[in-house]
């Protein structure tokens, strides 16, 4: 039984597709990776090259640090501040449901004191192929902030903000879609839950489903937490395509002379991928530890002398305990992922209902051996049954302690979407450049002509 065999936790292996895969399947670990799509790697086991991705904003140094001042000097930007919480994940279905409560805020001009907000409408966010509802989405002038900033434009600050109008909001978005789970290395598998495109803009109400104009966002924040017991989040990765950044007019003032490090860029369009990984503590106390007590139990037999008066003794011992590894597999099976291909659990349980049966071959034949034989059998068999004790509960040490610090590395996780939503949202007609329509149509001709031709000389 070597390692390889074995499948202890490498994630070399996972890198290899086997001759039974197809590496151009989602499902495959060679399908594009985390890593792939934020331009992160490592080979760590605890990687950490993704946990400052969670929040998007390109400005520098302090800008961060004093938000208030940063909203204060732009017009027409938007911050947001958004708290993604998981709500289901059926790795059997392929489905997810998330719930996004997002926190508004930004300032617009008014002139002449104007406070209403009718001809902007109320936030909302567009994501292709993902199923949208709108719990709640509204915004409302800040007084007090709106009266702060009066006051300091009243004493000639160089940072004025008059005519102006503070605003915050809140959204409420539940969104439902679907993906393919790799769930090999189940119970410590880790998944990420792609978001694909999602556009904010500006809607008239909650209910429209058609939008009017772009939000331009200056920073984008998002946590995340799970409402399941079973799964545990990890930090978000946000990432805005190169072409989706856009530069501030530099026609309206947003802050005073002088103050041209400030960075007001901006961006309608971001991808979200959220990042979860299985509690395995359950599965460790409830599947392995129990499985391995049984197996076990049931390789007690090698301790007893191989003779006549012990055979049937031993034989129903092991098939015994071989019903019992099967019936413990099958009453597990509503906790165990159904998909087409072996999981680290189910290789675990299989090898040792392999073990059991080579051992009930093993009790057959050593009492087809002669008597001659029978001591150094017996001691073949102590030791057998040592090295079995000895493995195995080296293999759950293993499992309960250094497996779960052992995953797969983020930057190293298949993306695994079912359908390729950010390759279908490109222009499929960009490819057809004036040349190849033309050679198109010059070859559609010639095929017209010779049709013509063959019913002429058909005629004739």
């Amino acid at each position: 039984m070597s390692a390889s065999k074995l499948r202890l936790p490498t994630y070399s292996s996972l890198l290899q597709p086997n001759d039974s895969e197809d590496v151009n399947s989602p499902m495959s670990p060679t399908n594009q990776q985390l890593g792939d799509e934020t331009n992160q790697r490592c080979d760590d086991y605890r990687c950490q090259c993704m946990e400052h991705l969670h929040t998007w904003h390109q400005g520098h140094g302090p800008l961060l640090d004093d938000l208030a001042s940063l909203i204060a000097s732009s017009r027409d930007r938007v911050f947001c501040h958004a708290r993604i919480s998981i709500l289901q994940v059926e790795p059997k279905t392929g489905m997810f449901q998330v719930r996004m409560v997002c926190q508004w805020a930004f300032r617009t001009f008014s002139p002449k004191n104007d406070t209403e907000i009718s001809y902007r409408g109320v936030p909302g966010i567009r994501v292709p192929g993902i199923e949208v509802d709108v719990l709640e989405s509204r915004v409302w002038k800040d007084l007090e902030s709106t009266k702060n900033n009066e006051s300091c434009a009243q004493c000639g600050s160089p940072n004025s903000t008059r005519n102006s109008i503070f605003w915050r909001g809140t959204s409420i978005f539940v969104l439902r879609g679907y993906k393919r789970y790799w769930v090999r290395d189940f119970p410590f598998d880790r998944h990420v839950i792609s978001l694909h495109q999602m556009d904010f803009v500006w809607r008239p109400s909650k209910d429209e489903a058609t939008f009017y104009d772009t939000m331009k966002v200056v920073l984008l924040k998002v946590e995340t937490t799970s409402v399941l017991s079973d799964w545990t989040p990890n930090t978000a990765v946000v990432s805005v395509d190169d072409g989706e950044v856009k530069t501030h007019d530099r026609s309206m003032p947003l802050a005073p002379d002088g103050s041209d490090h400030l960075n007001h860029t901006y961006a309608s369009k971001f991808k979200i991928r959220l990042r979860i990984e299985r509690v395995h503590g359950f599965f460790v106390r409830q599947i392995f530890v129990i499985s391995t007590l049984i197996f076990l139990s049931s390789c007690s037999p090698l301790a007893l002398p191989p003779k006549q008066d012990t055979m049937d003794t031993r034989l129903s011992v092991y098939s015994a305990g071989l019903l019992t590894l099967v019936a413990f597999k099958y009453g597990i099976m509503d906790h165990l992922p159904s998909v087409p291909y072996s999981t680290f659990t189910d290789d675990f349980l299989m090898w040792q209902i392999c073990v059991i049966v080579v051992l009930i071959v093993e009790c057959l034949v050593s009492f087809r051996c002669e008597v001659a034989l029978m001591h150094i059998i017996d001691e073949l068999e102590n030791g057998l049954l040592l090295f079995l004790g000895v493995v195995w509960i080296t293999w759950l040490l293993y499992i309960s302690r250094w497996k779960p610090v052992m995953r797969e590395p983020w930057c190293r996780i298949p993306l695994g979407d079912t359908d390729a939503l950010d390759a279908a949202g490109q222009d499929l007609f960009r490819s057809y450049t004036s040349k190849n329509i033309l050679t198109h149509s010059t070859g559609l001709d010639r095929k017209v002509n010779s049709v013509a031709a063959f019913k002429a000389m058909n005629a004739q």
